[in-house]
């Protein structure tokens, strides 16, 4: 019953029940963890911050003594302990050892490169942010950081995964560490400048998963600035920052500056490698995505074809990147009205797609319902009536 009062948010209650549940079972039943437990965080959430660490030790006992002090639900319990303690500045110090001592255990329960460590890591390094342990802060950080962008970050943004949580974590990850960088204790230097720019460039990335695309271009712009300052216009990672503030600025609807930063991106990345490749051929889609919203389609045309050109030769005739370009391609040849070439690439797309995603995706839908559009301008209407049914069938 403490349990149920705790989640309805009934503290005062929770605690009455939970104190019952000790009278009965005793401080040395195998249930005496989790009700000291249940006590800690029934006082903290009532403002009782004495008693609440009073039971926190409490329970780390119990659970030891029943478990044994490397169990994984006392590496739980550290931790929880050491968020606990962090929000007392006298108490900093043991706050810090609860996380190096669940740091320990989480890793032997769950591996180095387990959520859990990278949470741990990430508290501690607000630990000894405070303390003043500037160096083991940044250290302890950067390796949460990893963990994280091993599950979020890819080549292509957004496609690994979409889980909100994670992405929050990371902006917050991402926030502190520029903050330990500009701290006074951290010297500038030309690679802490660049360490900065990256940061920006990752923090932008994120924030393009998460849709938020004015601080996307915030970001990119900071990473952009150091870049170009330190390492000169022509440099790829300078390309590649453009490529994506380009990007942004186009989910922005800011299509003057988009076209300027993708065309840039191209112009830099081509003085710098000798062919054509995956990077040039997405800036050119994104474009000739600029200029088909222009109402330009002859050179959005153009750059969807340069663009999957380059594609099929990088990536090959099956390849994900490629269906969507020729989508891309075949909707703006439909748009004015060049329709056999519209429903070549349509149906090319549609070959990739069924390969590569099965029958029953939402993308083949798409394709699908685009094909009878062409069918319907064309006045096929048998046609269009079966291809719709088939598109209708997936959704």
């Amino acid at each position: 019953m403490g349990a149920v009062q705790y989640e309805m948010e009934n503290y005062v209650d929770a605690v009455s029940f939970f104190c019952r549940a000790n009278e009965i079972f005793g401080p040395n039943h195998e249930e005496a963890g989790h009700i000291f437990c249940g006590l800690a965080y029934a006082h903290r959430q009532l403002g009782q911050f004495e008693e609440a660490s009073i039971y926190f030790e409490k329970a780390l006992n119990a659970k030891g003594e029943n478990l044994g002090m490397d169990h994984d639900s006392v590496g739980d319990l550290l931790h929880e302990y050491g968020v606990f303690l962090m929000d007392d500045w006298d108490k900093l110090l043991e706050s810090a050892k609860c996380f190096e001592d669940a740091l320990k255990i989480r890793e032997l329960s769950h591996g180095r490169d387990s959520d859990k460590v990278s949470d741990t890591l990430f508290q501690l390094s607000k630990a000894y942010h405070r303390i003043g342990r500037i160096g083991s802060a940044l250290s302890a950080l950067t390796e949460s950081i990893r963990i994280k962008e091993t599950y979020l970050l890819s080549d292509e943004i957004g496609i690994k995964s979409e889980n909100n949580d994670y992405q929050v974590d990371l902006l917050t990850s991402y926030d502190l560490l520029m903050q330990l960088m500009e701290s006074g204790d951290a010297p500038s230097t030309v690679e802490l400048d660049l360490e900065k720019a990256d940061v920006a460039y990752k923090k932008g990335n994120i924030n393009m998963q998460m849709k938020q695309y004015p601080e996307a271009i915030s970001c990119f712009d900071t990473a952009l600035i150091i870049q170009t300052r330190i390492l000169g216009s022509f440099h790829l990672a300078v390309s590649n920052t453009l490529h994506y503030l380009g990007s942004a600025e186009l989910k922005n609807s800011d299509l003057e500056h988009a076209g300027h930063h993708l065309e840039e991106s191209i112009m830099v990345r081509r003085k710098i490698i000798d062919e054509d490749d995956i990077e040039i051929a997405d800036s050119l889609h994104n474009l000739a995505n600029v200029f088909r919203k222009r109402k330009e389609f002859d050179r959005a045309i153009q750059l969807f074809e340069d663009s999957s050109q380059i594609k099929r030769a990088c990536l090959g005739a099956g390849h994900l990147s490629l269906a969507n370009t020729l989508y891309a391609l075949g909707s703006v040849l439909a748009d004015v009205q060049s329709f056999e070439k519209a429903m070549r690439c349509h149906m090319d797309c549609l070959r990739i797609r069924r390969l590569k995603l099965g029958e029953e995706h939402v993308s083949v839908s798409d394709v699908l319902f685009s094909i009878g559009n062409i069918y319907k301008a064309r006045s096929e209407s048998d046609r269009e009536i079966q291809v719709y049914r088939e598109a209708l069938k997936i959704r």
